[in-house]
């Protein structure tokens, strides 16, 4: 065999193994969301249900409704009839880990950005007593 052929063959099982394992790490495991239609969903989310304590049913329910009200086209789309359009798309082929991981990821910087928030707001007030404070001051004899 001649060292190109060699080394071409070197590189082609290299890079099979390679994708072979990128694969397998970004792939859930689990049933996925069918979001093709509003009933195939509902009957994904229950076969998904199935599969899962009912502690993880819960936070996957709360995940979803979380994830829904937290995108104000979600939230804009829901009607009375099931599921929009919209969030048909997002959850269609997503799992249950996914799903919760991500409205875990979205919990926790909004929390951030909360804690941020009020550190700032503290901030500014210290300041504005600061300030008037300073005006008393300038005020007495």
């Amino acid at each position: 065999m001649s060292r190109f052929s060699c080394g071409f063959l070197v590189f082609l099982f290299g890079t099979m193994f390679l994708l072979a394992g990128c694969e397998s790490t970004t792939k859930s495991k689990g049933p996925r969301i069918d979001g093709s239609s509003s009933e195939s969903m509902q009957a994904s989310l229950e076969r998904i249900n199935e599969t899962l304590s009912l502690e993880k049913q819960q936070e996957l329910q709360e995940s979803i409704d979380f994830l829904i009200d937290s995108d104000s086209v979600l939230k804009l789309s829901m009607g009375d009839s099931g599921y929009s359009k919209p969030v048909l798309n997002y959850f269609d082929g997503k799992t249950a880990k996914e799903i919760i991981t991500k409205a875990n990821k979205m919990k926790h910087a909004q929390q951030f950005s909360l804690k941020h928030q009020i550190s700032d707001d503290l901030e500014a007030m210290r300041e504005n007593q600061q300030k008037q404070f300073e005006e008393i001051q300038k005020d007495l004899p």
